[in-house]
């Protein structure tokens, strides 16, 4: 074996023009998702952006007991749970969730107490919907009290885009048979 001969064994294996499009066309189409990853990261990092902590069925302001959370629930069901003691100025309310609105059910007031409320659920069948119990100051209770005065008066009960003002304090996603 000559000087030529070894060096050209020792060099880089070669490539097809095919392989080389394949590998180009793969770093292409990995490009969006590194450089998403990237930018996700950093923002993160220098904004100190903190995300919010899972809401479960219990919390120091609450829970939900009946019915379960991930089950299966009946047109008619009860839905039961208890309240902590809350500050003066804060109080509870329960409010459904389905695509993506929602609507307040029931003020569970602000002191300590174990309660049971029938519902209706207005989902179709096999669709999911969530049940909250939300902590309000007197500004968002005034939203709230609001809502239902005006729909009882206007029979009308349209689904509230946001409710930002409520923080949750407890949370069951159920299934409608």
């Amino acid at each position: 074996m000559n000087a030529s001969e070894y060096s050209e064994n020792l060099s880089a294996p070669q490539f097809s023009d095919r392989q080389k499009r394949n590998l180009i066309v793969i770093l292409v189409s990995l490009f969006p998702v590194v450089f998403s990853v990237l930018i996700f990261s950093i923002v993160v990092v220098a904004g100190n952006i903190s995300f919010p902590e899972k809401v479960g069925t219990k919390s120091e302001f609450g829970e939900i007991v009946v019915p379960e959370n991930k089950s299966t629930i009946s047109k008619k069901f009860t839905i039961a749970g208890t309240i902590s003691d809350l500050p003066k100025d804060q109080w509870i309310y329960l409010v459904e969730n389905r695509e993506g609105l929602f609507w307040p059910k029931y003020s569970l007031g602000n002191k300590k107490v174990t309660w049971t409320k029938s519902l209706s659920a207005h989902g179709k069948k096999g669709h999911f919907s969530s049940y909250l119990l939300v902590k309000v100051d007197p500004k968002g209770r005034q939203v709230f009290e609001d809502w239902f005065k005006t729909s009882r008066k206007t029979g009308k009960y349209p689904g509230m885009a946001d409710i930002e003002f409520a923080q949750a304090v407890a949370k069951i996603r159920v299934k409608t048979k």
